[in-house]
């Protein structure tokens, strides 16, 4: 890590603990959704490790807050009250890694999930990531805010992510069968701003189909995949396929957007989540360090 980098890294991680001490006492008065991809030892930028993980379910338990289904959330985000003590705790793209590490330690502390499935690679890998690696060099990289040999090796373990497997159908009727939340993250994971209307109108009704009839439930929730909603007529398209609520998670906004229910912020949870930064997330501080543009980063 060059000096650059580490001053930083240094600056990002003061901010997270002034303002988590400042504003600890001081209760959000929105739900929060936590959005993580995979829970592994591996400390790629999709990977949040066991141990990390075990530690942030630690905190919800003794600070008293219980976990919500996409249903529920549906039905209490647009309350305000400063002592909620609920929270949505998301997975995006459905890695295997899920059910070997995050699904046992769910179970441990009596939790639930929502895990936002690439229908159309279940079983298989990643490879959407190779897939679209140039869009993600052009489109994502930027945002990271990673440089010289820390960026070079960042991207190089995000790349060899393609690779990784996804979680079998029987691994989804188990953990379904347990509680947890199957959503759709489309088929095939595209940059829904490079579909056309028809293209993207597959991608949501067939994942959700898929999905409803292998789990006999009924989806009504997406996640865009990269957080990317940039298809002009996009939020129609998904309130004519049957979804009542999709994710972002779009750092770069300040504002609270979760007054339109196909536009509703998540809290990205990275491979640096330190207990100041997960206490952060659950104050009215959290507004504030989002204000501060450069800071965020913004994941897949």
């Amino acid at each position: 890590m060059n000096s650059s980098t580490s001053l930083r890294s240094t600056v990002v991680k003061g901010a997270r603990k002034s303002l988590s001490i400042a504003c600890g006492g001081i209760s959000a008065r929105k739900i929060r959704v936590l959005a993580y991809h995979s829970i592994d030892p591996d400390g790629s930028l999709l990977s949040v490790h066991p141990n990390t993980f075990r530690s942030h379910l630690a905190w919800l338990r003794d600070n008293g807050y219980e976990t919500l289904s996409s249903a529920r959330l549906a039905r209490r985000r647009s309350e305000e009250d400063g002592d909620l003590k609920q929270v949505a705790i998301t997975f995006d793209d459905g890695f295997a890694e899920l059910h070997r590490y995050a699904f046992p330690l769910l179970r441990e502390f009596s939790y639930t999930a929502i895990v936002f499935v690439t229908v159309g690679r279940v079983g298989g890998t990643a490879a959407w990531i190779e897939r679209d690696w140039s869009d993600i060099i052009s489109r994502i990289a930027p945002h990271l805010r990673l440089h010289g040999d820390e960026r070079e090796k960042q991207m190089q373990q995000l790349r060899y992510c393609s690779r990784r497997r996804l979680l079998s159908w029987d691994e989804i009727a188990e953990m379904h069968e347990y509680g947890i939340d199957f959503q759709s993250h489309s088929c095939s994971h595209p940059f829904f701003s490079n579909l056309t209307p028809q293209a993207a109108r597959r991608e949501l009704a067939e994942s959700k189909a898929q999905l409803e009839q292998r789990l006999n439930k009924t989806v009504g929730c997406f996640a865009y995949p990269y957080g990317d909603y940039g298809l002009p007529d996009l939020k129609r398209i998904l309130q004519d396929t049957g979804y009542a609520m999709a994710f972002c998670d779009d750092w770069r906004a300040a504002r609270d957007k979760d007054a339109d229910p196909y536009e509703m912020n998540r809290i990205p949870i990275g491979n640096e989540a330190d207990p100041a930064y997960l206490r952060l997330c659950f104050s009215a501080g959290l507004a504030w360090y989002r204000s501060l543009a450069s800071l965020g980063k913004r994941f897949m």
